[in-house]
């Protein structure tokens, strides 16, 4: 049974693999096509595991790719704030 691959629209769930096409700008961060939905009071990262594994993300231009949300992880820095931090892992990347 195949995986199944949702697009990505701005939410990311643990454990659920994702599509999303940027246009990558050689020698900038790697980012999602848009920001993650802000919820209150939570500040979010991404983080990814294995992004210098594409040499593809050496060059400039289109990407479509794949990935999987490998875990999420809330803090509560003050009584009123958390950040949360999604660890992210690249299946696949192409022009």
């Amino acid at each position: 049974m195949d995986k199944i691959v949702v697009p990505y629209v701005g939410e990311l769930k643990e454990g659920w693999t994702y599509s999303d096409t940027i246009d990558h700008v050689k020698g900038k961060p790697f980012k999602l096509s848009s920001p993650l939905k802000p919820m209150i009071h939570h500040a979010q990262l991404i983080e990814w595991t294995n992004e210098d594994k594409f040499p593809t993300l050496r060059r400039s231009g289109r990407k479509y790719f794949t990935f999987r949300v490998i875990s999420k992880e809330t803090r509560q820095m003050e009584q009123y704030r958390w950040n949360d931090v999604y660890t992210c892992e690249l299946i696949k990347v192409s022009d």
